[in-house]
């Protein structure tokens, strides 16, 4: 299975971020960008645009592939990077978030680092990766 993750900044260099839904069988509760699997007959950049529809009820921009390569969980995975100047929005019947946000990755290490929530495995990895 391919899957994609999505980090997505605004011109502030603002990260948009989710918490999984509580009934996700993988990592629930967890902070995380968008990801999703690449649906049969999409491209992985249109797995990204339909996931941040999903997860932030966003359309990013400016898709840019960053790397790929099989993830901790033995999936491949394809990092893009791309900016949105939207709000997030959840919808809560879909069950893919609990809540959505956008803060500084100041601000979200500082979550991690107070135990307030907790985060999946590369997050803070990923962001980086696409900076360069």
């Amino acid at each position: 299975m391919r899957i994609v993750i999505l980090v997505i900044t605004n011109r502030k260099g603002e990260v948009l971020f989710h918490q999984r839904h509580k009934d996700k069988s993988v990592e629930p509760n967890k902070i995380d960008h968008v990801c999703g699997a690449v649906k049969s007959g999409e491209t992985p950049e249109q797995a990204c645009i339909r996931e941040a529809l999903e997860e932030l009820g966003v359309v990013p921009t400016g898709l840019r592939r960053v790397s790929e390569g099989v993830n901790v969980y033995g999936y491949y995975r394809i990092l893009f990077a791309a900016q949105c100047e939207q709000s997030p929005v959840v919808d809560l019947m879909a069950k893919e978030a609990n809540f959505a946000s956008v803060t500084s990755i100041d601000d979200l290490r500082d979550m991690q680092e107070s135990g307030e929530y907790q985060f999946v495995d590369d997050f803070f990895i990923d962001y980086e990766a696409v900076l360069n």
